[in-house]
């Protein structure tokens, strides 16, 4: 079930990626999602401040960083980082019913 999951999850954190290597815009107007903001303890590219700055993006008080335990910039490339965003999403979804 994991495996089908993360392929087609897969290439919507894809288009994440492009969607942030890309951005030329300003911030002209929030979002009023939960916005979940994931990145490794340990990435070595991407400060804790420079992820957090994410969060500015939605006007929802319940968006947060989630720091996970996989490792490097590219976890989801470990089977442990796609684990981990799967129990993740999981815990999203059950929140919300």
């Amino acid at each position: 079930m994991h495996e089908v999951f993360i392929q087609r999850a897969l290439p919507l954190i894809r288009h994440d990626y492009h969607a942030f290597e890309s951005y030329l815009g300003e911030l002209t107007e929030c979002m009023p999602l939960p916005l979940k903001v994931l990145r490794p303890r340990d990435d070595p590219v991407v400060s804790a401040a420079q992820c957090r700055d994410w969060l500015s993006y939605s006007t929802c008080d319940r968006a947060h960083m989630h720091e996970t335990t996989a490792h490097g910039h590219f976890f989801l490339t470990e089977r442990a980082g796609r684990d981990e965003l799967v129990e993740l999403l999981l815990e999203l979804l059950a929140e919300s019913l």
